[in-house]
């Protein structure tokens, strides 16, 4: 684990739920707070500024979603996706949704108020730090 950018948080507020088409796969999303756990390796800003606009074509689960709620905030992490994901256990979740390539983890795409997203994240960051990690 290094000091660049790897992976973020996306804060999503859906105002109703939505029944989302990704290929050949369709997802219940609930209304309310959600909190979309992405990769970024190269270019983390740009990939996560091109969540926030509406000129795009749907590519990953997380375009398809946003056809229907509103990309509120991001937050930019050193970690990684899977281990950031892995800090959401015990929240609800959109089974399946955003994960193809985690199989540790059941989605990442989970139901959880904004403030305890963050401090979720903040805590595995902590733990890293603790473990002897700087940036």
């Amino acid at each position: 684990m290094g000091g660049a950018l790897v992976s973020y948080l996306l804060l999503v507020k859906c105002r109703e739920p939505a029944r989302v088409r990704v290929r050949s796969k369709e997802f219940e999303v609930p209304q309310g707070e959600l909190v979309y756990v992405g990769s970024c390796r190269v270019n983390c800003e740009k990939r996560v500024s091109r969540h926030f606009s509406k000129d795009k074509r749907s590519f990953w689960h997380i375009d398809y979603l946003l056809n229907y709620c509103e990309a509120l905030s991001a937050l930019l992490t050193p970690l990684e996706e899977a281990e950031l994901a892995k800090a959401f256990e015990g929240c609800k979740y959109v089974a399946g949704f955003g994960n193809s390539d985690d199989p540790l983890n059941p989605s990442h795409l989970f139901v959880c108020d904004f403030e305890e997203a963050v401090i979720r994240a903040l805590r595995v960051a902590h733990n890293y730090k603790s473990r002897g990690w700087t940036r």
